[in-house]
């Protein structure tokens, strides 16, 4: 794709170079006769950049200057191996000595290297079906205009970046991100990614929009990576498994940019620090009487256990007095913080205390009263876990353990 970027644009920096001087040379001379010059104008070209084979796609031509569209211009589709025979023709046709009154015959030289796709309708608009894949450059052309060229892939995806990483890390984890290539899944070396912060990202998008104007892929490219090593933050480039280690300083939500010439770039939003740390319960989900049960109280991100944090148990009245309070305050817009509060403070004031969990995790019990709990798991910096759990009648025979 590199190759075919840097043909395109060879080409129509040639085209432009070798068409242009012959027109101001006809302009200049006509001007000591004439005082209306003999370019009006130039020829501006809208058509997708990728298009399916078989399928019509509709071009317009217009007038660059007031955008207004143009009629009886010709488009013609230049295949990639005619481009270079297309720059010498132009090039000779500069050395031509033709009368200063003549415009250069764009129609011959372009039928001699091109397929002409057909003339623009009164409102500038000329429908074609490509046949064949592969990669073309559009030409508009009508006497008196500049002409104008666009490139255009037929049955050609581009090949794109994308990005695998965590949604979420905290300040200092180190994060790994894989690049890959989109559609096959293959890692991709020697790409490099950067972190955009929320603030800069739409800088940074307005900046490459600003380029698109062009038309030009190579210099799109080299924009891109210019307005990347501006607005954001350099984490390395991908070795040869597509993966870069880092680890953010600073929390807040970042947007994740995997960029190499001759993809398009892959993008993926990243949260660092930015939510508490919560907790997760595993217990089952029902024991009798007097049975001791262990429950593990991990974090819930990582599902490593947590130790030091407290267990509770609220009757199934007292769960529902706290569920209408959690309500309430969500209805008034309370934050995090104060439904945290709000839980901790009706385990420790109308719960059952279980135990403080140990290295593993882990505390065990053995209820005397049968009936439906919510076991509640609480520790500073973390939001708390619930479980609910059903303890049964003592069957008979069995003793409480000790």
């Amino acid at each position: 794709m590199k190759r075919w970027s840097v043909l395109i644009a060879t080409a129509m920096a040639s085209l432009t170079l070798a068409l242009t001087p012959l027109l101001a040379v006809a302009q200049g001379e006509e001007e000591t006769t004439n005082s209306e010059p003999a370019v009006r104008d130039a020829l501006a070209i809208v058509a997708p950049r990728v298009a399916p084979a078989g399928q019509e796609i509709s071009m317009t031509v217009f007038r660059s200057w007031d955008q207004e569209t143009v009629e009886g211009a010709t488009v013609w589709a230049i295949a990639p191996d005619r481009v270079e025979a297309l720059k010498e023709a132009a090039a000779r046709l500069r050395k031509d000595n033709r009368p200063a009154a003549e415009e250069p015959d764009y129609d011959a030289l372009l039928s001699a290297h091109g397929t002409v796709i057909g003339q623009t309708d009164g409102s500038g608009k000329v429908g074609y079906s490509f046949e064949n894949e592969g990669r073309y450059m559009l030409v508009a052309v009508k006497e008196g205009y500049l002409p104008d060229f666009r490139p255009i892939a037929i049955g050609v995806k581009p090949a794109a970046l994308a990005i695998d990483a965590p949604g979420r890390a905290e300040v200092g984890e180190q994060v790994t991100i894989t690049v890959f290539q989109r559609g096959t899944e293959d890692a991709v070396k020697d790409a490099g990614v950067w972190a955009v912060t929320r603030d800069n990202v739409e800088s940074l998008r307005a900046e490459i929009a600003a380029r698109k104007q062009s038309g030009d892929r190579e210099a799109l490219q080299a924009a891109t990576e210019e307005a990347l090593s501006i607005h954001g933050i350099f984490l390395g480039t991908s070795n040869g498994s597509g993966k870069v280690h880092y680890a953010f300083e600073n929390a807040g939500g970042y947007l994740l940019v995997a960029f190499k010439r001759g993809y398009l770039p892959g993008l993926k939003p990243i949260a660092i620090g930015m939510t508490p740390k919560a907790l997760a319960l595993d217990a089952p989900r029902r024991a009798d009487v007097g049975e001791k049960i262990t429950i593990t109280v991990l974090e819930k991100r990582t599902e490593e256990p947590v130790k030091d944090a407290d267990v509770w148990a609220l009757t199934r009245t007292d769960a529902e007095t706290l569920k209408e309070q959690l309500s309430s305050l969500r209805e008034s817009g309370a934050e995090r913080a104060a439904l945290q509060a709000a839980i901790e403070d009706a385990a420790t004031a109308r719960g059952i205390f279980l135990g403080t969990s140990n290295g593993s995790g882990k505390v065990h019990y053995a209820f005397e009263n049968a009936g439906g709990y919510l076991l509640i798991a609480v520790k500073q910096g973390y939001f708390p876990a619930f479980r609910p759990i059903a303890i049964g009648a003592m069957p008979e025979g069995r003793t409480v353990q000790g």
